[in-house]
């Protein structure tokens, strides 16, 4: 689940910084092992849903069009989407408008003639010259219209375990975390979450909160002594 977690994860700080219009995201993956896990992703807008499949194309999608991201694993996504769920599903809210109407319709045109698609191939792969890779985790690469370096504003991210919390110092540390140990990836940008995280001048919050097991207990140590070197 590391890749679902970590393509959701990066998403999710993009809409948070859904003021610069300019940022987008695409993914694809050069990874041919049948093996490999991939989500289901589904966009879903005024009540009309179309399932992407595991070769989802994002690019296309501005992070100001959206109004809910969320995740579905193991039995849940199970019975809801049946066995093409067992890898998990990230389902996409959209928000009502002219414009993101006509992209869903078009999206809905296309992936509902890919019936089949051959393992070998990803039928929704679109290059841009203009892109910046910045992110390339086993076969799946990531990449943005901007580099999120440039971000003047970007959210504050905290690992979270049990009653502990650490404040991570830039989005380039997330590269510190082992992403299969994440439990749940919370984004807050209403004025209580950011009062309440200091973070009133930031364009948001993005808690990953580690699972409650030995494991991710140890790693949560790891971080907190290797943040504290670097101070």
């Amino acid at each position: 689940m590391k890749k679902i977690f970590t393509l959701l994860l990066t998403f999710l700080i993009v809409q948070t910084y859904a003021q610069d219009p300019a940022i987008r995201i695409t993914s694809h993956t050069t990874d041919t092992d049948s093996d490999v896990k991939k989500p289901l992703i589904e966009l879903s807008y005024q009540g009309n849903n179309v399932v992407l499949g595991r070769f989802a194309n994002l690019d296309g999608i501005n992070p100001d069009w959206i109004s809910t991201v969320n995740v579905l694993k193991g039995a849940s996504a199970v019975a809801l989407y049946g066995k093409e769920g067992k890898d998990g599903v990230i389902s996409i809210g959209l928000k009502s408008s002219p414009e993101i109407k006509t992209f869903f319709e078009n999206e809905a045109a296309i992936y509902k003639k890919l019936t089949k698609i051959d393992k070998w191939q990803d039928a929704s792969l679109r290059v841009f010259e203009e892109e910046k890779q910045i992110q390339d985790i086993k076969g799946l690469t990531i990449r943005v219209r901007d580099d999120i370096n440039y971000l003047e504003n970007p959210p504050m991210i905290i690992v979270e375990f049990g009653d502990e919390q650490l404040e991570l110092n830039k989005i380039q540390d997330l590269d510190l975390v082992q992403i299969e140990l994440v439990d749940e990836v919370r984004v807050l940008k209403d004025d209580d979450s950011l009062k309440s995280f200091n973070a009133e001048d930031r364009s948001g919050v993005v808690v990953m909160k580690m699972k409650s097991d030995k494991k991710s207990a140890k790693e949560f140590k790891k971080l907190k002594k290797a943040f504290k070197k670097n101070k």
